[in-house]
């Protein structure tokens, strides 16, 4: 008999590879004011973010990299959407977190947003990874093992200039696994559809 494959309900992940460039990932660094940041609930350990709801790119970036930036990661935002259905979406929100030796990041979501997004800005082999978690409540109870269809997760580890795109709703986080590079830089962002009101 011949097994015909469905792989119903798939969910993308889109990965780009060098969105921006090491030195550009070094001058957006150097030019964080790190004064606002401050801890949040979904990092623990030695971690900080500017996270807010309302932060603009606008806010933090050096002004000869803000519409290089908007630019490349609202390209890869339509690459996604157009691979997926979605309606054109924009940037609404976006922050920045540092994470250092011992940190991890919890399981969490990102709600009233459509996609979400996280760049690299600097990391290396002793960074943490980005776990995204089987959205199937139900694969926790198979006993099959070993496939793509019975996996409870996905990892990647975070390289320099590096993007990933997700559905908002997508569970991610760094698992159990702590950060043991000295400084794990990224860049977050949230999404909507065009003309919507800002997310808070």
């Amino acid at each position: 008999m011949l097994l015909i494959n469905h792989d119903l309900f798939p969910t993308l992940v889109g990965e780009f590879k060098e969105v921006l460039f090491p030195s550009q990932c070094d001058e957006i660094i150097s030019y964080i004011d790190k004064s606002k940041f401050k801890e949040y609930g979904a990092l623990t350990g030695d971690a900080v973010t500017n996270f807010s709801g309302e932060i603009k790119m606008q806010d933090f970036f050096p002004e000869n990299l803000i519409e290089i930036v908007i630019n490349k990661i609202q390209t890869c935002i339509n690459q996604y959407t157009q691979k997926t259905g979605y309606s054109s979406l924009i940037i609404t929100n976006t922050w920045i977190s540092f994470q250092h030796p011992g940190s991890k990041l919890s399981e969490h979501t990102h709600p009233g947003s459509h996609v979400s997004g996280v760049l690299y800005l600097k990391v290396d082999k002793k960074s943490s990874p980005i776990f995204f978690s089987n959205p199937n409540p139900f694969v926790k109870f198979s006993e099959a093992k070993g496939t793509k269809y019975v996996n409870s997760h996905s990892k990647f580890n975070p390289e320099v200039g590096q993007m990933l795109i997700f559905p908002s709703w997508l569970s991610h986080g760094s698992g159990e696994i702590e950060n043991m590079s000295e400084e794990r830089i990224i860049l977050s962002f949230n999404t909507s559809l065009s003309g919507e009101p800002k997310y808070e």
